[in-house]
């Protein structure tokens, strides 16, 4: 999906961390959002202030959409497959 670990706490554009049982992510819309889990049950989404990276707790999450980094398309393999220059 063209995402790209990066820095606790600094997240950019299209990046995502771990901590534990934390998972941050960066959307490449532009959305922050944490996930809690446990084991292979997410437990609690949120969204994060990206200002204060805080989460906004009062508004918990049922559901999120995460779209594909505009970096995939930038891809070499992409490009070719749509100019129909397969391998």
């Amino acid at each position: 999906m063209g995402y790209q670990e990066g820095s606790i706490g600094s997240l950019n554009l299209s990046e995502f961390c771990f901590r534990g049982d934390i998972f941050d992510i960066k959307t490449a819309s532009n959305k922050h959002y944490r996930l809690i889990y446990f084991d292979e049950l997410v437990e609690h989404m949120y969204l994060v202030d990206s200002e204060t990276n805080r989460v906004l707790k009062d508004n918990a999450l049922k559901e999120i959409n995460i779209i594909a980094s505009w970096k995939v398309f930038l891809q070499p393999e992409y490009i070719n497959v749509r100019l129909g220059h397969q391998k």
